[in-house]
């Protein structure tokens, strides 16, 4: 499952940075802040859908992996679907579903990699400290970086002409 929230917290960030950036445009900066609930949606309705699908512990954690793309599925499928509703903006749906969907197939190719499964074993040991100090450094940056490029252009200096 580390590839649903690396790229999910990945699109999460880009889709803030790109709502700060674009503050000042009202209808691109809700869409981006939208955009950012998209990656809730599948690690909800993946968990979910072990009720239906029978799950009921341990041994049976494989069978989730259909409910985790189909949520993915779902997940992007909606976006797709208010990127392409009538008016402009809806790239920023687009972007979520681009995410969305990029982690479904890192999942099911990467993600079954003895390499990526020894690596994300042994980050479970890694120090949380650091990492979570790391991590809301990140997040700061990530802030600062989509204000300052929404800033308001500065107005152009004008030299008094003399008569």
């Amino acid at each position: 499952l580390a590839w649903l929230h690396v790229v999910g917290v990945a699109g999460f960030a880009f889709c803030y940075f790109q709502a700060l950036r674009w503050r000042r445009k009202a209808q691109v900066h809700s869409r981006y802040m939208l955009s950012t609930a998209f990656f809730l949606l599948p690690p909800i309705f993946g968990r979910l859908s072990g009720i239906p699908l029978g799950v009921r512990g341990p041994a049976d954690f494989a069978k989730l992996e259909y409910g985790f793309q189909a949520a993915n599925l779902l997940a992007a499928g909606v976006a797709i679907w208010l990127a392409f509703r009538p008016g402009k903006h809806g790239r920023p749906f687009l972007h979520a579903a681009g995410f969305i969907l990029l982690s479904a197939i890192l999942f099911q190719t990467v993600g079954s990699w003895p390499s990526w499964e020894r690596l994300v074993a042994s980050a479970a040991g890694w120090p949380k400290p650091p990492l979570t100090l790391a991590a809301a450094i990140a997040g700061v940056a990530i802030a600062w970086a989509g204000w300052v490029a929404g800033k308001r252009p500065a107005a152009p200096q004008v030299e008094p002409v003399p008569a």
